[in-house]
């Protein structure tokens, strides 16, 4: 009978090998690519990335059972490769016209008179803090539980248990108990996603501790939708008149915070409105009527 550590390994890679296989046959998007030539550029890393993980596992153990279920991703990471050009368009995010922004906020402004000059802050709704809590105690106990049958399994030597746990294990907290641990304490102490305020707007609630941007430092703003496989976001891209400044007075974690966002949708200061309790036309709203050269009402 395989160990837990086998057990995860081979769910991983055939999780993996389904997910990579997916997007090699369209039914997935890659999330957050700016246009056609970002997105089959990603289709390449990605399924290239994972195609040669797959075979550097392979190399690496001696477990049998492991190297044959290790070719299904290198199988699948190929055809992704193959399929770019033919899927890599429908991964696009789609850009809201000036015009479609301006409607949204006249709109707004006519069904809520009048509109509010006052700070309002967005909340994390319950239902995604539950799943993102759930996701990280779990990812937690099964990185315990592998631990512990990855250090006393006998196919393995020494080097491989160290590599295995550091790798696989560390992985799972890093990834994805420490931010979802991170998330739900914020969310537990009532501390906002999103503060908008006659300063400008962050990404918490103090601006000396968490990402931010101060309206005078806005140049200019974009709205896209991004498609995922089970969700539909509305992203705001607040992007800095000038970068070097702005980037200049972050701290090390906004520093990081920035860049991750720049990653992910190509932009340092992103406003991902899918969890927040609060609607996009009021986000714009009240970025228009600090910004109206901008956005326009």
């Amino acid at each position: 009978m395989p160990g837990l550590g086998t057990l995860l390994l081979w769910a991983g890679l055939v999780a993996w090998a389904a997910y990579l296989a997916g997007l090699a046959r369209g039914r997935f998007r890659l999330r957050g690519v700016r246009d056609a030539k970002d997105a089959l550029q990603s289709r390449w890393l990605f399924g290239g990335l994972s195609a040669a993980g797959a075979a550097a596992l392979m190399l690496a153990v001696d477990d049998l059972s492991i190297r044959l279920v290790a070719v299904l991703p290198i199988v699948a990471g190929v055809a992704v490769v193959r399929t770019a050009r033919r899927h890599a368009p429908m991964d696009e995010t789609t850009l809201i016209s000036a015009t479609e922004i301006k409607r949204k906020v006249r709109d707004f402004a006519f069904e809520s008179r009048p509109l509010a000059h006052g700070p309002v802050e967005a909340f994390v709704r319950t239902g995604w803090t539950v799943f993102i809590g759930a996701a990280g105690a779990g990812a937690a106990a099964l990185a315990v539980l592998a631990a512990f049958d990855l250090a006393d399994n006998p196919h393995l030597e020494q080097w491989e248990r160290i590599a295995f746990i550091i790798g696989l294990c560390g992985g799972l907290v890093v990834l994805l108990t420490i931010p979802s641990m991170w998330w739900v304490t914020r969310a537990i102490r009532r501390v906002p996603a999103l503060r908008m305020d006659e300063w400008g707007v962050v990404l918490g609630r103090d601006r000396l501790r968490d990402t931010s941007i101060g309206w005078d430092e806005i140049g200019s703003v974009e709205v896209r939708t991004t498609e995922g496989s089970a969700i539909r976001d509305v992203v705001i891209l607040l992007r800095p008149r000038d970068p070097t400044a702005w980037k200049a007075r972050q701290n090390g974690w906004m520093r990081l915070s920035t860049a991750l966002s720049q990653m992910t949708y190509g932009a340092a200061f992103a406003i991902s409105t899918a969890p927040l309790d609060v609607s996009v036309d009021e986000i714009l709203s009240r970025i228009a009527v600090h910004k109206p050269s901008l956005i326009g009402r």
